[in-house]
């Protein structure tokens, strides 16, 4: 923890360019459409018995458990931030404990609604290190609005977020990323629309290659299922003959 967080540190705004942590091939919008598909389809089921549960959470922050914040910092929680289409994403601010404004910390999730105490130790050692720690929650996911097509709609609603951060008074104009898995996808997509604000990110275990290891895995576990049910298939009418 202690490298990643001196690594974290040293990374964000160490320079007024972007800072990209590992190399990555560029990401096309027609592949991001045809991940998003494939993905979609695989998931559909999933959201959908999801979606009760998500109904059923109880309301957040009211057990913090292990983490505590002093009184003294700003905590705003599920503002309606509003994308280019009208949709309204949930998304939680923490500020320092002092006058000013500052540079910010910013995580897209898919995973939770933010009351987990992973993510609230994000924003604990953000606002103690002196940065806004900004968490949202993604389009179609928990308490935010819209429907959610993996990956596709990322880049116009990462931007967006950057204009919303950028224009609060709290805000010196600086942003970073960091997280893993999707929330390291986001950032990359984040990264494709070059807003002036987003100066660093640190996205960890993120697909190198998004079609051959995010759609190209589902695509060929559902070749392989369709095969082993064509070879029951035979099976049981060859035992019936």
């Amino acid at each position: 923890m202690r490298i990643f967080r001196s690594s974290l540190k040293h990374l964000l705004f160490s320079s007024s360019r972007l800072s990209i942590v590992h190399a990555s091939g560029a990401l096309s919008h027609l592949t991001l459409l045809l991940v998003s598909l494939t993905v979609s389809l695989a998931a559909g089921s999933a959201q959908q018995n999801e979606s009760a549960q998500q109904n059923e959470i109880e309301p957040m922050f009211t057990q913090k458990g292990e983490v505590s914040f002093p009184s003294t910092v700003h905590v705003r929680y599920r503002l309606a931030v509003a994308m280019r289409d009208g949709v309204a994403l949930s998304t939680h601010v923490f500020l320092p404990d002092r006058d000013g404004v500052f540079p910010s910390l910013l995580v897209r999730d898919i995973y939770g609604n933010g009351s987990q105490a992973s993510r609230q130790r994000y924003a604990k050692w953000a606002t103690q290190n002196g940065y806004a720690f900004v968490y949202q929650v993604a389009r179609g996911r928990y308490d935010s609005g819209g429907n959610w097509y993996p990956y596709f709609q990322e880049i116009a609603d990462g931007e967006d977020t950057l204009d919303w951060i950028s224009g609060q008074d709290w805000s010196d104009g600086n942003v970073g990323m960091f997280g893993t898995s999707y929330l390291a996808s986001v950032q990359w997509l984040a990264a494709l629309s070059a807003h002036p604000a987003l100066k660093a990110i640190a996205p960890a275990m993120s697909p190198g290659n998004y079609y051959r290891d995010v759609a190209g895995n589902r695509l060929s576990g559902w070749a392989h299922q369709r095969k082993l049910s064509h070879r029951l298939d035979r099976r049981d009418r060859t035992s019936t003959a």
